[in-house]
């Protein structure tokens, strides 16, 4: 049996790394705005309807079913387009305050999230930006969570959009 052992170990190695990534959920891949929808829903707490999503979620312990043989240290960065009724706004920012000042990071992030989209889709998301001036949320938690909200939202519209990003360390 000792003869097998640094085999046994070194398989349970390659298994724990195995190069198909479970640590990440993309909408882009994902056609169906329910599925999206249904995908997303299953990873967060939903403050409200959503209407519809783009996302890009990472996670160090991954999704679903994945068996990891090898514990890490747990870090998740979830980076979210959703779309929700213009009167449930408030309902996503609870325990959140107005940041006065923008943060040019913000842009980059969510264009990691549009920037893998057919012209439609992104165009879904890009025309109501364009109709509104953003506002940013934050909230920093002593648990190692920081939250990022940025809201797009005009009295003529009656869907507004929120980009919003979770990190936990």
């Amino acid at each position: 049996m000792k003869k097998h052992t640094p085999f046994i170990f070194a398989l349970l190695i390659l298994v724990s790394c195995n190069s198909k990534s479970d640590n990440k959920l993309e909408s882009f891949e994902v056609e169906s705005k329910e599925k999206r929808i249904e995908i997303l829903s299953e990873q967060i707490k939903e403050y409200s309807k959503i209407l519809d999503t783009e996302y890009s979620l990472f996670n160090t312990n991954g999704f679903g079913n994945t068996i990891v043989f090898i514990p890490a240290a747990s870090y998740s960065d979830y980076k979210m387009a959703l779309k929700v009724d213009a009167t449930n706004v408030d309902k996503w920012l609870v325990g959140m305050y107005q940041a006065e000042n923008e943060n040019a990071e913000d842009s980059v992030w969510i264009n990691s999230i549009l920037d893998n989209l057919d012209r439609t889709r992104k165009q879904n998301w890009v025309e109501n930006m364009e109709k509104s001036n953003p506002k940013r949320f934050t909230i920093s938690a002593t648990n190692g969570r920081t939250k990022v909200a940025i809201v797009y939202q005009n009295d003529t519209l009656k869907d507004a959009i929120i980009f919003e990003r979770i990190i936990q360390e």
